[in-house]
Parts: C-alpha cells; structure tokens; sequence
C-alpha cells in the first residue's frame, strides 16, 4: 500500500545493517523508492507549498548511495526546494536531543509540543528522528495518538506529514533472515520488502531503545519497515569506483582496485 492512499500520517523506519558486516550497508533489492516516492506526491498539495514546500524534483531510480541518511536527505531534498534548511524540516539526534531515560516525561511533553507548532505552521512538515535506538523508552508513545487514523482537529491535521525514523538495531536478526532466504534458493535481487518488515517490528518491539515495547508499534501505525542489506563484494567495487570518478576520467583497472 502506498503512502499515500493512507489516511494517518505516513511513518517510515529505515534499518542499516552494519553489524555482522565489515562494509557499509546498502539498500535491499526490493524497490525502495516505491515506498519514499510515494512520499513526493502526498506533500504535493498543500498551502505552505505556497513558500517552498514541494519541490519538483523527484527521486531517481539510479540511487548509489548506501545508507538510511543518504536516503533520507533523498527525501528531503525532493520534498523540499530548500532541502535540509527547509524550515518545514524536521530532525532530532537521539544522543543530542533525547539523552536521558530519566527525562524521558518531559521529553514527550516538549515533542508533542514542538510537533503540534510545526503541524499548524505547515501541515506537510516531515519529522526525522535519528539514532532511535539511543532514545529512551517510552519517548514516542506520547505521539501515537498523532500518527493515528482520525489525528486532525479543527485546528491542526497531522494526518498530512511524514514520520520517518532511523535506528541501527536488528542487523543480526536482518542477516539472519538474508541467510535463511538465500538458503532457500531465493536470491538477493529476488528478496521483497515484506520478506523482512515483521523481523524488524518484531525486533525493534523488544530491543532496547526507542522503540522497546512502543505503542506506536502496538497501534500499528507504521507504514512501512525498510531494511538495509550488507553490500556484497561487487557492491563495494561499484563504490570504489564511482569514488574513483570523482576525481579523474581514467577509468579505474581491475589491477588498481584490486
């Protein structure tokens, strides 16, 4: 299901494998854009569009990048003509903004709050919450009401803005389910996004961090979990060398790679 055929405010996690692994993470093979670009037409019509919200720019389908932040700032900079200076943009680092478990009560006071602000300014404003995985538990069960169904009062309509939340956990139990799929003679580019969506809601419900025994899990509000899969050796040559193309328009040789 698309983001937007959806009627409560579209939420994302977005998971980096890096833990079983010495490379860094890339994205699976299921079509990932499917799910963000759907993101780029349910913000198309609103009146802070008016400012410099909606840019036309709409996510490729050549994306080279590995990680869930190069993914992110893919979605911001086609949401946004500003991009990450958006004012309608919104990140938190866990570590930076929510450190303590022992706040964690006036922490969801001034979230809802700030939420709340942003919402009546534009209501196509995008949350990123980042490191989800050092935030203390119980953080966004304060704004579960927010992303549900029927979250719009006279006022404000949270039902139009994104939630995307970005977290580091469930690597081993994501490679495991890799493992398992491939021993079954399913191969990686073959793999589906809802291969893995219930191992990770599954692991983000019980690992520690800002997600442990959420409601925002047990109301299933989240739209989507998107998994991030290691990159195979020939991943990383394809790194290298768009690396290498940076900087000079020599084609790299197989004998200088290697």
């Amino acid at each position: 299901m698309k983001i937007v055929n959806l009627y409560h405010a579209p939420a994302i996690l977005l998971w980096l494998l890096a833990f079983n692994f010495g490379v860094q993470p890339g994205l699976a093979w299921f079509n990932v854009r499917d799910v963000i670009g759907s993101a780029s037409e349910a913000i198309k019509k609103s009146y802070c569009a008016l400012r410099e919200c909606c840019n036309e720019i709409h996510i490729h389908s050549d994306i080279t990048g590995t990680g869930k932040n190069f993914i992110a700032e893919h979605i911001i900079r086609a949401l946004y003509k500003n991009g990450a200076n958006s004012e309608f943009v919104h990140k938190y680092l866990g570590r930076i903004h929510f450190p303590l478990q022992s706040e964690v009560e006036t922490y969801k006071i001034n979230l809802v709050a700030h939420i709340k602000s942003a919402i009546a300014r534009c209501p196509k404003s995008l949350f990123i919450f980042d490191e989800v995985e050092k935030m203390p538990s119980g953080l966004f069960d304060s704004i579960v009401t927010l992303l549900d169904h029927h979250a719009y009062t006279k006022q404000l309509d949270f039902r139009q803005s994104i939630f995307i939340f970005l977290s580091n956990v469930a690597g081993p139990e994501i490679a495991d389910k890799l493992k398992s799929l491939v021993d079954r003679g399913i191969w990686r580019e073959e793999t589906k996004l809802h291969d893995f969506e219930s191992t990770l809601e599954i692991a983000s419900y019980n690992l520690m961090g800002g997600l442990y025994k959420s409601e925002l899990i047990e109301s299933h509000v989240v739209d989507h979990f998107v998994p991030f899969l290691p990159l195979e050796q020939r991943h990383v040559e394809s790194c290298i060398r768009a690396e290498y193309a940076k900087f000079t328009d020599a084609k790299m040789s197989d004998e200088l790679l290697r």
